[in-house]
Protein backbone atom coordinates (compact mmCIF):
# COMPACT_ATOMS: atom_id res chain seq x y z
CA UNK A 1 0.00 0.00 0.00
CA UNK A 2 1.33 3.44 -0.86
CA UNK A 3 1.69 5.59 2.28
CA UNK A 4 -0.56 8.60 2.76
CA UNK A 5 1.33 11.70 1.69
CA UNK A 6 0.68 14.82 3.80
CA UNK A 7 3.36 17.44 2.91
CA UNK A 8 3.94 18.06 6.63
CA UNK A 9 6.63 20.67 6.03
CA UNK A 10 4.38 22.99 4.06
CA UNK A 11 2.34 25.91 5.40
CA UNK A 12 -1.31 26.69 4.85
CA UNK A 13 -1.88 29.07 1.94
CA UNK A 14 -3.08 32.62 2.18
CA UNK A 15 -5.88 31.56 -0.13
CA UNK A 16 -7.16 29.19 2.55
CA UNK A 17 -7.53 31.96 5.10
CA UNK A 18 -9.19 34.23 2.56
CA UNK A 19 -11.52 31.50 1.36
CA UNK A 20 -12.62 30.81 4.93
CA UNK A 21 -13.17 34.40 6.04
CA UNK A 22 -13.97 36.12 2.75
CA UNK A 23 -11.33 38.75 3.48
CA UNK A 24 -8.93 40.62 1.22
CA UNK A 25 -5.34 41.46 2.05
CA UNK A 26 -2.34 43.10 0.41
CA UNK A 27 1.28 43.68 1.39
CA UNK A 28 2.46 47.14 2.41
CA UNK A 29 5.89 48.39 3.42
CA UNK A 30 7.07 50.50 6.34
CA UNK A 31 10.21 52.64 6.42
CA UNK A 32 11.57 55.46 8.54
CA UNK A 33 10.47 58.75 7.01
CA UNK A 34 13.21 61.19 5.96
CA UNK A 35 11.07 63.84 7.67
CA UNK A 36 11.52 62.05 10.98
CA UNK A 37 12.96 64.39 13.62
CA UNK A 38 15.17 61.53 14.83
CA UNK A 39 18.04 60.14 12.72
CA UNK A 40 17.89 56.32 12.67
CA UNK A 41 20.66 53.95 13.61
CA UNK A 42 20.58 50.24 12.76
CA UNK A 43 20.76 47.17 14.98
CA UNK A 44 20.82 43.75 13.30
CA UNK A 45 19.38 45.38 10.19
CA UNK A 46 16.46 46.95 12.07
CA UNK A 47 16.09 50.75 12.11
CA UNK A 48 16.27 52.16 15.62
CA UNK A 49 15.02 55.63 16.59
CA UNK A 50 15.79 57.31 19.91
CA UNK A 51 14.20 60.50 21.19
CA UNK A 52 15.90 61.99 24.24
CA UNK A 53 14.45 64.72 26.41
CA UNK A 54 14.38 64.46 30.20
CA UNK A 55 13.13 60.93 29.55
CA UNK A 56 14.20 58.80 26.60
CA UNK A 57 12.12 56.67 24.24
CA UNK A 58 13.58 54.18 21.78
CA UNK A 59 11.62 52.57 18.94
CA UNK A 60 12.66 49.67 16.71
CA UNK A 61 10.76 48.94 13.49
CA UNK A 62 10.24 45.16 13.45
CA UNK A 63 8.15 44.80 10.28
CA UNK A 64 9.45 46.44 7.09
CA UNK A 65 6.51 44.62 5.47
CA UNK A 66 3.04 43.89 6.83
CA UNK A 67 -0.30 42.55 5.62
CA UNK A 68 -3.36 44.80 5.60
CA UNK A 69 -5.67 42.15 7.10
CA UNK A 70 -5.27 41.17 10.73
CA UNK A 71 -6.30 37.60 9.84
CA UNK A 72 -2.85 37.13 8.28
CA UNK A 73 -1.30 37.74 11.73
CA UNK A 74 1.37 39.99 10.21
CA UNK A 75 0.41 43.46 11.52
CA UNK A 76 2.84 46.38 11.79
CA UNK A 77 5.00 45.82 14.86
CA UNK A 78 7.40 48.00 16.83
CA UNK A 79 9.49 47.41 19.92
CA UNK A 80 9.39 50.36 22.33
CA UNK A 81 11.50 51.18 25.37
CA UNK A 82 11.07 54.10 27.77
CA UNK A 83 13.75 55.25 30.23
CA UNK A 84 12.87 57.41 33.21
CA UNK A 85 15.33 60.29 33.46
CA UNK A 86 13.34 62.15 36.10
CA UNK A 87 12.89 61.81 39.83
CA UNK A 88 9.33 60.38 39.90
CA UNK A 89 7.69 57.17 38.75
CA UNK A 90 5.59 57.20 35.61
CA UNK A 91 3.41 54.60 33.89
CA UNK A 92 4.19 53.19 30.47
CA UNK A 93 1.45 51.18 28.74
CA UNK A 94 -0.38 50.83 25.41
CA UNK A 95 -2.36 53.92 26.48
CA UNK A 96 0.96 55.81 26.26
CA UNK A 97 1.02 55.18 22.50
CA UNK A 98 -1.16 56.82 19.86
CA UNK A 99 -0.87 56.49 16.09
CA UNK A 100 -2.34 58.12 13.02
CA UNK A 101 -1.92 57.73 9.25
CA UNK A 102 -2.94 60.38 6.76
CA UNK A 103 -4.74 62.20 9.55
CA UNK A 104 -6.79 59.10 10.47
CA UNK A 105 -6.50 57.38 13.84
CA UNK A 106 -4.77 53.99 13.87
CA UNK A 107 -5.82 51.55 16.56
CA UNK A 108 -3.10 50.23 18.88
CA UNK A 109 -3.81 46.53 19.46
CA UNK A 110 -3.82 45.14 22.97
CA UNK A 111 -2.30 41.78 23.81
CA UNK A 112 -5.82 40.47 24.48
CA UNK A 113 -7.06 41.54 21.04
CA UNK A 114 -4.09 39.97 19.29
CA UNK A 115 -4.39 36.73 21.26
CA UNK A 116 -8.10 36.58 20.41
CA UNK A 117 -7.28 36.79 16.69
CA UNK A 118 -4.65 34.06 17.05
CA UNK A 119 -7.22 31.80 18.68
CA UNK A 120 -9.75 32.60 15.96
CA UNK A 121 -7.32 31.71 13.18
CA UNK A 122 -6.25 28.51 14.94
CA UNK A 123 -9.91 27.51 15.24
CA UNK A 124 -10.44 28.29 11.54
CA UNK A 125 -7.47 26.11 10.56
CA UNK A 126 -8.72 23.25 12.73
CA UNK A 127 -12.16 23.55 11.14
CA UNK A 128 -10.71 23.41 7.63
CA UNK A 129 -8.59 20.43 8.67
CA UNK A 130 -11.73 18.62 9.83
CA UNK A 131 -13.48 19.47 6.57
CA UNK A 132 -10.58 18.04 4.61
CA UNK A 133 -10.56 14.84 6.67
CA UNK A 134 -14.33 14.46 6.34
CA UNK A 135 -14.12 14.89 2.58
CA UNK A 136 -11.39 12.26 2.32
CA UNK A 137 -13.40 9.80 4.41
CA UNK A 138 -16.52 10.39 2.34
CA UNK A 139 -14.53 9.58 -0.78
CA UNK A 140 -13.22 6.44 0.92
CA UNK A 141 -16.79 5.34 1.59
CA UNK A 142 -17.75 5.89 -2.06
CA UNK A 143 -15.07 3.66 -3.50
CA UNK A 144 -12.43 1.28 -2.26
CA UNK A 145 -10.06 2.69 -4.87
CA UNK A 146 -9.80 6.12 -3.26
CA UNK A 147 -9.33 9.09 -5.58
CA UNK A 148 -7.42 12.24 -4.70
CA UNK A 149 -9.42 14.50 -2.42
CA UNK A 150 -8.39 18.01 -1.38
CA UNK A 151 -9.86 20.36 1.19
CA UNK A 152 -13.09 21.74 -0.38
CA UNK A 153 -12.93 25.27 -1.77
CA UNK A 154 -9.30 25.98 -0.92
CA UNK A 155 -5.97 26.28 -2.67
CA UNK A 156 -3.11 24.96 -0.50
CA UNK A 157 0.23 26.70 -0.74
CA UNK A 158 2.87 28.65 1.18
CA UNK A 159 1.17 30.65 3.90
CA UNK A 160 1.76 34.25 4.96
CA UNK A 161 0.61 33.59 8.50
CA UNK A 162 2.60 30.41 9.12
CA UNK A 163 -0.22 27.98 9.85
CA UNK A 164 0.13 24.23 9.21
CA UNK A 165 -1.23 22.82 5.95
CA UNK A 166 -3.95 20.18 5.74
CA UNK A 167 -3.43 18.32 2.46
CA UNK A 168 -5.25 15.06 1.77
CA UNK A 169 -4.32 15.24 -1.92
CA UNK A 170 -2.67 11.82 -2.10
CA UNK A 171 -4.55 8.93 -0.47
CA UNK A 172 -3.40 5.30 -0.56
CA UNK A 173 -5.11 2.63 -2.60
CA UNK A 174 -6.55 -0.13 -0.45
CA UNK A 175 -9.47 -0.60 1.89
CA UNK A 176 -11.54 2.31 3.07
CA UNK A 177 -10.87 1.27 6.67
CA UNK A 178 -7.10 1.47 6.14
CA UNK A 179 -7.42 4.86 4.49
CA UNK A 180 -9.61 6.21 7.27
CA UNK A 181 -7.15 5.02 9.88
CA UNK A 182 -4.34 6.91 8.16
CA UNK A 183 -6.56 9.97 7.70
CA UNK A 184 -7.32 9.97 11.43
CA UNK A 185 -3.66 9.61 12.34
CA UNK A 186 -2.61 12.40 10.02
CA UNK A 187 -5.44 14.66 11.19
CA UNK A 188 -4.29 14.29 14.78
CA UNK A 189 -0.72 15.07 13.75
CA UNK A 190 -1.82 18.20 11.88
CA UNK A 191 -4.02 19.21 14.82
CA UNK A 192 -0.97 19.02 17.09
CA UNK A 193 0.94 21.23 14.64
CA UNK A 194 -1.86 23.81 14.69
CA UNK A 195 -1.81 23.85 18.49
CA UNK A 196 1.99 24.25 18.57
CA UNK A 197 1.73 27.09 16.02
CA UNK A 198 -0.99 28.75 18.14
CA UNK A 199 1.08 28.51 21.34
CA UNK A 200 4.13 29.96 19.58
CA UNK A 201 2.14 32.99 18.43
CA UNK A 202 0.58 33.42 21.87
CA UNK A 203 4.11 33.59 23.28
CA UNK A 204 4.70 36.54 20.92
CA UNK A 205 1.49 38.13 22.19
CA UNK A 206 2.80 37.88 25.75
CA UNK A 207 5.75 40.08 24.73
CA UNK A 208 3.46 42.96 23.85
CA UNK A 209 3.60 46.12 25.91
CA UNK A 210 1.57 45.99 29.11
CA UNK A 211 0.99 48.44 31.93
CA UNK A 212 4.26 49.07 33.76
CA UNK A 213 5.57 51.49 36.36
CA UNK A 214 8.95 52.99 35.45
CA UNK A 215 10.99 54.14 38.43
CA UNK A 216 13.68 56.86 38.14
CA UNK A 217 16.71 55.56 36.30
CA UNK A 218 14.85 52.44 35.16
CA UNK A 219 13.57 51.25 31.77
CA UNK A 220 10.45 49.38 30.62
CA UNK A 221 9.00 48.40 27.28
CA UNK A 222 7.51 45.81 24.99
CA UNK A 223 6.11 45.25 21.52
CA UNK A 224 3.30 47.32 20.03
CA UNK A 225 1.21 46.11 17.10
CA UNK A 226 -1.12 48.30 15.04
CA UNK A 227 -4.44 47.43 13.42
CA UNK A 228 -3.28 46.89 9.82
CA UNK A 229 -6.63 47.77 8.20
CA UNK A 230 -6.24 51.33 9.53
CA UNK A 231 -3.11 51.65 7.35
CA UNK A 232 -4.70 50.28 4.18
CA UNK A 233 -5.31 53.80 2.90
CA UNK A 234 -1.63 54.64 3.07
CA UNK A 235 -0.33 58.03 4.12
CA UNK A 236 2.52 58.83 6.52
CA UNK A 237 2.35 57.05 9.86
CA UNK A 238 2.91 59.13 12.98
CA UNK A 239 3.47 57.45 16.33
CA UNK A 240 3.33 59.60 19.45
CA UNK A 241 4.63 58.14 22.72
CA UNK A 242 4.05 59.81 26.07
CA UNK A 243 6.63 59.15 28.77
CA UNK A 244 6.40 60.99 32.07
CA UNK A 245 4.32 63.79 30.58
CA UNK A 246 6.68 64.29 27.60
CA UNK A 247 5.68 63.46 24.04
CA UNK A 248 8.05 61.81 21.57
CA UNK A 249 7.09 61.64 17.87
CA UNK A 250 8.26 59.15 15.26
CA UNK A 251 7.40 59.23 11.55
CA UNK A 252 7.24 56.35 9.08
CA UNK A 253 6.36 56.07 5.40
CA UNK A 254 3.73 53.51 4.36
CA UNK A 255 4.37 52.14 0.86
CA UNK A 256 2.50 49.87 -1.50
Amino acid sequence: MTPLKMNAGLLIGLGLAIAFSGGCSTTRTLAVSPLNPVVPTYEHGMPCLQSVKKNAVTVWLLTPEFRTSLQDLRPPAFRMLAKNGGDRDFEFSPDSVTASAGGRAVHVLTAVEYAREIDRQAAALAHMLDLGAAGAKEKADQTEAIAATATPGTTPGAGANGGPMNDFSTIPHGSAADAKQQIDATTESRRAEIEAWRKNLLTDAEMMLGRQTVAPGMMAGGIIRLAPADLSGGGPLKIVITAGGETHEFLFDVGR
